[in-house]
């Protein structure tokens, strides 16, 4: 069984490391390794495709202690139903502040404010080229 199947299988098994998974999937660090691995396609569109994906780096839930569990699957019932901004309004978006603050208080992990700001201004984010 390889790693990326174990982790469905441990994801299959319990609803709060998806909602874990999905946590960080939304936060700056996340969409950074998903943009990372994005294909160029036209327009402004990105593609994923699935042998890429299954070789993202991710969160390792499975390594996560129960309480950052916890805490991470408490914030996803919290902000569940909080709409995102699109990804050039990301810096101002609440929600995803609230995404980030929960991310790095139950990891440990310095503020992603900055991180976000800058991303916001990526020119795949953006839509708009350096300035």
């Amino acid at each position: 069984m390889s790693q990326s199947d174990r982790h469905i299988a441990l994801l299959e098994d319990d609803v709060e490391l998806e909602k874990v998974l999905t946590l960080w999937l939304n936060c700056t660090p996340g969409l950074i390794g998903r943009l990372a691995i994005r294909e160029e396609t036209r327009g402004a569109w990105v593609g994923f495709k699935q042998p890429t994906l299954e070789g993202m780096a991710a969160l390792d839930v499975s390594a996560l202690t129960l309480a950052q569990k916890q805490s991470l699957a408490l914030a996803y019932d919290q902000l569940c139903s909080q709409p995102l901004l699109p990804f050039p309004k990301m810096a101002e978006d609440p929600a995803r502040r609230a995404i980030d603050a929960a991310v790095a208080e139950a990891l440990g992990l310095p503020d992603f404010s900055v991180l976000r700001e800058l991303l916001a201004q990526e020119p795949v984010v953006c839509l708009r080229p350096l300035s």
